[in-house]
């Protein structure tokens, strides 16, 4: 009997092995630099606005709060512009203070006010009026496609747009090299649309609402597997790049931002930090890409307030919480299953009265009941994991318990693996459905391959709903004020 188990576990960690070799060269090439993300951290508190500089000898750099740009996650600061900004205030040694504006127009506006010292906002630098404007040096490279449905025709030649089927109207945003870009290389009606963002420019070419829509293929690339109905086309000699904007009236400013993006940038963490961005995700099938993007329209917008609060209550990602909801109930406050578990994060009886959840079916009191549970099982884990592995960690416990978790982690480290990861536990979460096995585990049998599935899905999701206009948190306030010190 003995001889037998060795041989399954051998057999077991044989496959394990091969698995995390695979694993570990593909993390290998997506590793997200630690420079960036330290950089990044910053609490999210506004300053007074009623001078014109709060901090003394700060430079004042106006963004666009959107997720290419500078956004909020898990309460901390984040983004491109961030990152550079931080990066640029170590260089300057200077404090920075970052003030969100709705739209280039207004930043353009600001700046020439002289309401802030630089735009940082993703500025195209084929569409800037130099006569009124400093350009600073190019720091990445815009792909801007055409998005249209897929078609039965064959597809067209790489590099041109020569073959597209003509749509009558293209749509863009108003970004304004979007519009100049489609007026220069399409025959056709163009309309800007001040209202729209990027993913619903995609949604509504998906749903035939409009023809085409020019966005950025990086933009196009964060939500591309939901949408395996659309297809995006280059467009030919178009190489249009980012870069910062200052005003004639600081030439010494210019000079620095000059020298900055030339001899001080970590562009390799630059590089790093922009392939991290996109999302990891396996292909969804059309129909349940389909069924996801339906069920985000047509439930989540009545539960993203509740979603976006429970979320800050607990100081946990808002797209994190939106996922464990999909996956637990596809948002519906009254889902039920077999087990007695139910409503909207599916809780236990037992869970729900540790809790003080009361009614289960109340969306609210679920929502922010397993918002709680979800962070009471990431504070119990150590603090020496790592962020990712801490929430690995925590949604494995909220799907199959704690204790059998930490089954999985004793085997990984009895074999010889870190139990602190979870791409070296997960294998061993699955094998706890063996009986050569979990017939060695304090907790016995678990549903491990469920678990592991679970996990999977509710981070997939959670990439996916980072795109998303239905969660919108207001971390981050329009015309306020936010230090960031060198």
């Amino acid at each position: 009997m003995i001889i037998n188990l060795t041989i399954r576990i051998v057999f077991a960690l044989t496959a394990v092995a091969l698995w995390l070799n695979v694993s570990m060269a593909s993390e290998a090439n997506h590793d997200e630099p630690s420079t960036w993300v330290q950089a990044a951290q910053s609490p999210l508190i506004p300053l007074k606005t009623s001078q014109h500089t709060q901090t003394q000898n700060a430079i004042i750099i106006g963004s666009i709060n959107k997720r290419s740009t500078w956004y909020t996650d898990h309460n901390e600061f984040r983004g491109i512009e961030y990152f550079l900004a931080t990066q640029f205030s170590q260089f300057a040694n200077r404090p920075i203070e970052l003030i969100a504006y709705p739209s280039l127009g207004e930043l353009r506006d600001a700046l020439q006010r002289g309401d802030i010292d630089v735009v940082a906002a993703g500025v195209n630098d084929q569409w800037i009026d130099t006569t009124s404007f400093v350009a600073g040096p190019n720091y990445r490279t815009v792909l801007p496609v055409i998005v249209t449905p897929r078609s039965s025709s064959p597809g067209i030649d790489e590099g041109t747009h020569s073959g597209i089927p003509a749509p009558s109207e293209i749509v863009v945003i108003d970004n304004g090299y979007s519009e100049h870009i489609a007026r220069q290389h399409f025959q056709t009606a163009v309309r800007v649309d001040p209202q729209a963002n990027m993913p619903v420019l995609v949604e509504s070419v998906s749903r035939g609402i409009i023809d085409a829509a020019v966005i950025d293929l990086h933009a196009f690339q964060h939500v591309s597997m939901l949408y395996p109905d659309l297809q995006a086309h280059s467009i030919g000699g178009v190489t249009p790049n980012h870069t910062w904007l200052t005003s004639h009236r600081d030439p010494t400013l210019s000079a620095m931002i000059q020298q900055f993006f030339r001899d001080h940038l970590d562009y390799i963490a630059l590089d790093n930090m922009m392939a991290a961005e996109l999302p990891r995700i396996t292909e969804f099938s059309e129909a349940d890409a389909r069924s996801f993007r339906f069920l985000m329209r047509a439930r989540l917008p009545a539960f993203s307030q509740t979603i976006v609060a429970a979320a800050e209550t607990v100081n946990l990602p808002t797209s994190l919480i939106a996922a464990v909801g999909f996956q637990e109930s596809h948002w519906s406050a009254n889902a039920t299953s077999p087990t007695g578990v139910k409503g909207f994060m599916m809780l236990t009886q037992t869970t729900a009265a540790e809790l003080g959840v009361v009614d289960r079916t109340n969306a609210s009191a679920s929502i922010f009941g397993g918002a709680r549970y979800l962070r009471k099982l990431y504070n119990n884990l150590p603090d020496r994991l790592s962020y990712d592995n801490r929430i690995a960690f925590a949604l494995a416990s909220y799907n199959m318990g704690r204790s059998h978790l930490e089954d999985a982690r004793i085997l990984a480290q009895q074999n010889g693996y870190d139990p602190d990861r979870w791409d070296h536990v997960k294998p061993f979460v699955i094998m706890l459905e063996d009986p050569n096995i979990y017939a060695s585990t304090k907790r016995g049998y678990a549903r491990g391959r469920e678990c592991a599935t679970y996990v999977d899905n509710v981070l997939r999701y959670q990439a996916l709903l980072d795109t998303t206009p239905y969660l919108v948190a207001n971390s981050i306030q329009r015309h306020t004020r936010y230090a960031v010190a060198p």
